[in-house]
């Protein structure tokens, strides 16, 4: 690791009223293995005159048994030193380049004692404001006052300025202070982050994040990366990272009810997000899933036992089938013309569970979802606007049609049914009873899973800022 400083150069450098100035003083107390001098016209003038700077630095590394690599930076049209913006924008290109150099393990310091008061302010505001990382380091005077002014630097004897230097003394107590000065860039990503974590957008806070990864530490990003992960159901990703900082956000260790549990959770998060397209694109596998443990635990009957994969695609068996309450269930509903060959489709689960289910209450979730299912999926399918709030409710409002076919409700509620359909989050409620119903996610902690997240993510980001 190695330790390098940027410092402007003033008039009280390198040795002033037989004391260090601030850009040698630094040296002294932090021993950089290289050091940037930056030098405007003034500053220059003086060091073709006398060697000042350079001959204090190797005096200076004669007595610490340390070996000072210099290099100067020149800017010999530099003669209005009391512009800030000036500064400002040189000192970041100079830093960024600086940066580019060093190896991660390196540490960048920055003096910003030394220099013009324009020089300084514009150091100061980096160390507030810029992206690029460095400590600053502030040096007090002797007097702990301004520095006196009597003396011609001009005519400036270096070598005896040396010799009489007080900070040469044995237990000089050093006068250097890291400024411990928030870094606001970073402060106002960090903020940006935690509004994505809170939109549940997940991909934005991990960007983001990415962009300041040397304000934050290495756990910090993991955590972040492993809930990018959890929205895009890579399980094998969560749990991986879960390994590495000992934290799994999936509440649901088995793994047939947390890949249910997880999709109906992002589910959630696209209707929370307002992403009404994806919401009702993506019900189906949901409520196909939800059927089917609802048919196997409260009608005693396992869909498989029915079925084959074919090419990706799971169709009904006709030998299988032959005999069967099923068979006699389906024949019976489609009036002896069911198609042995075809698809399962959530219409077929729906009429097994409403011939053998005795729960009203299941059943009319159970008709209310398929209709649903029906009536929004496959109309966003076919719309080139926007789906919105008003298009779902008024989408989902039953026909006279419609209320026939349902066997579980009574005439008040179809009556209501057809004066109001169901907002997505009425949708969302009904998904979720189905879940709980059947005994997936019955507690409050799974559906806040999502929210008890960002919370860990964001104290660990706090966290993790507090420590940079």
């Amino acid at each position: 690791m190695s330790r390098i400083l940027f410092s402007p150069v003033g008039g009280s450098d390198p040795i002033r009223n037989y004391r260090d100035g601030s850009l040698l003083h630094i040296c002294r107390h932090y021993l950089p293995d290289k050091v940037y001098l930056y030098l405007s016209f003034e500053m220059y003038e003086n060091h073709k005159r006398d060697n000042r700077y350079l001959y204090c630095l190797e005096e200076l590394g004669k007595m610490c048994g340390h070996s000072f690599c210099t290099e100067l930076i020149i800017r010999e049209d530099l003669k209005d030193v009391q512009d800030h913006e000036i500064f400002y924008q040189d000192f970041i290109t100079c830093i960024t380049d600086i940066r580019k150099t060093m190896l991660p393990e390196d540490e960048l310091y920055v003096n910003i004692s030394s220099g013009t008061p324009a020089m300084k302010n514009a150091l100061v505001v980096l160390s507030t404001l810029a992206e690029v990382p460095f400590q600053a380091i502030q040096v007090t005077t002797p007097l702990k006052s301004s520095n006196r002014m009597d003396e011609n630097m001009q005519e400036y004897e270096v070598e005896a300025q040396w010799e009489c230097n007080e900070d040469n003394l044995p237990d000089i107590p050093s006068r250097c202070q890291v400024v411990k000065s928030v870094n606001l860039a970073s402060l106002l990503k960090a903020n940006i982050v935690k509004k994505h974590l809170l939109a549940y957008d997940y991909t934005a806070a991990y960007q983001v994040a990415e962009g300041m990864k040397e304000q934050l530490s290495p756990e910090c990003l993991l955590y972040l990366e492993q809930a990018k992960a959890r929205a895009e159901l890579n399980a094998h990703r969560v749990n991986e990272i879960a390994g590495k900082i000992g934290y799994q956000p999936m509440p649901v260790r088995s793994e047939g009810e947390r890949i249910v549990v997880e999709y109906l959770l992002s589910l959630q998060i696209k209707k929370l997000r307002g992403n009404y397209d994806d919401f009702v694109r993506a019900i189906t596998p949901p409520i196909v899933a939800l059927m089917e443990r609802a048919l196997k635990k409260q009608c005693h009957m396992d869909i498989d036992t029915y079925c084959i994969e074919w090419n990706g695609v799971r169709k009904w068996d006709k030998n299988k089938l032959k005999d069967s309450e099923a068979e006699r269930i389906l024949q019976d509903r489609y009036q002896g013309q069911f198609n042995y060959n075809g698809p399962v489709y959530s219409v077929h689960i729906k009429d097994l569970i409403l011939a053998l289910s005795k729960n009203q209450k299941l059943n009319l979730l159970i008709e209310e979802l398929r209709i649903v299912e029906e009536k929004v999926r496959n109309r966003a399918a076919h719309t080139m606007t926007p789906v919105t709030e008003d298009m779902i409710e008024k989408w989902t409002r039953l026909t006279e049609t419609d209320a026939k076919g349902f066997v579980s409700a009574d005439n008040q509620y179809l009556t209501n049914r057809k004066r109001k359909g169901l907002l997505p989050g009425e949708i969302m409620e009904k998904i979720k009873k189905l879940a709980e119903f059947i005994g997936i996610a019955p507690e409050d902690e799974i559906w806040n899973s999502y929210d008890s997240m960002n919370q860990k993510i964001i104290r660990v980001l706090d966290s993790s800022l507090s420590l940079n």
